[in-house]
C-alpha cells in the first residue's frame, strides 16, 4: 500500500472513474491526516474567453465537488474543492500539482476494449499528465 503522501491532488475529469479515485485518495489521505484537493476543471476551447458563460459545465462541475466533497467527508478527510477553467485540463493539473506541492496526482480512467472519442480525449490528457506531472500519479481503473 502506497504510504506517506501528506497532499493528494484529484482531478475530477468527466469520462473518468471520479467515485474510484476520490475513493482510494480518501483512504491514503486517511492514513496520514493528508489534504485531499479535489479540482474539478471547465476545458473552455479556444474561440471562447476563459470567462465564458458554461453554466451547464460549471453546474456539473460543482456536482463532481460536492459529491467528492461528501466522500471525504465520511472519511473525516480535510478536502480543499477547487473550480478552474482552463483551454487544456492536463496541463492545469500539472500547473496546480507544482503550485499547490502535490506528492500525489490520483487519476480516475476508464478501462476499456476500444477507443471512443471521449475516451480517447481522456487518454490524451492522462498521458500529458503521467509525462509532466513533478509527482507521482496513481491511475485509477474501473474494475473488469
Amino acid at each position: 500500500m502506497l504510504r506517506g503522501y501528506r497532499r493528494l491532488l484529484v482531478p475530477l475529469l468527466e469520462g473518468a472513474k471520479v467515485e474510484r479515485a476520490v475513493e482510494l485518495a480518501c483512504r491514503l489521505a486517511s492514513e496520514q491526516a493528508s489534504i485531499v484537493l479535489g479540482v474539478a476543471i471547465i476545458e473552455v476551447p479556444p474561440s471562447l474567453p476563459l470567462d465564458a458563460h458554461m453554466r451547464d459545465e460549471e453546474a456539473a462541475a460543482r456536482g463532481l465537488l460536492e459529491r467528492a466533497g461528501a466522500t471525504a467527508a465520511a472519511y473525516g478527510i480535510r478536502f480543499v474543492p477547487k473550480l478552474v477553467r482552463a483551454r487544456e485540463a492536463a496541463v492545469e493539473i500539472v500547473h496546480l500539482a507544482r503550485r499547490e506541492d502535490a506528492e500525489l496526482v490520483v487519476l480516475g480512467s476508464e478501462r476499456r476494449a476500444s477507443a471512443p472519442s471521449a475516451v480517447g480525449s481522456l487518454d490524451d490528457t492522462i498521458r500529458s499528465v503521467l509525462a509532466d506531472a513533478p509527482c507521482r500519479v496513481l491511475l485509477v481503473a474501473a474494475s473488469p
